[in-house]
């Protein structure tokens, strides 16, 4: 199974780079998103590297065989209500 991690931002304005985390558990609301879905890929050679700079030991760092996908939401709006 692929380990899928959601975020979702909002970018403030057309022009502007300017970013808010918005929350991923609103509990009995109702949510309108715009925007688009991007998907990327973390190397199992990059996961490694991070494993490593995490001090984990070797043993944990030779089980990671397999690249993590992410999946990212980019919201031109968001309204929570």
């Amino acid at each position: 199974m692929k380990k899928i991690t959601l975020a979702v931002l909002l970018i403030a304005g057309l022009s502007s780079s300017a970013q808010t985390i918005v929350s991923t558990t609103p509990q009995n609301k109702k949510v309108v998103l715009e925007g688009f879905v991007k998907q990327d890929t973390i190397s199992v050679k990059m996961l490694r590297h991070f494993a490593e700079d995490a001090g984990k030991p070797k043993s944990e760092i030779k089980k990671i065989i397999k690249p993590e996908f992410k999946l990212s939401f980019i919201a031109n709006g968001v309204i929570i209500n």
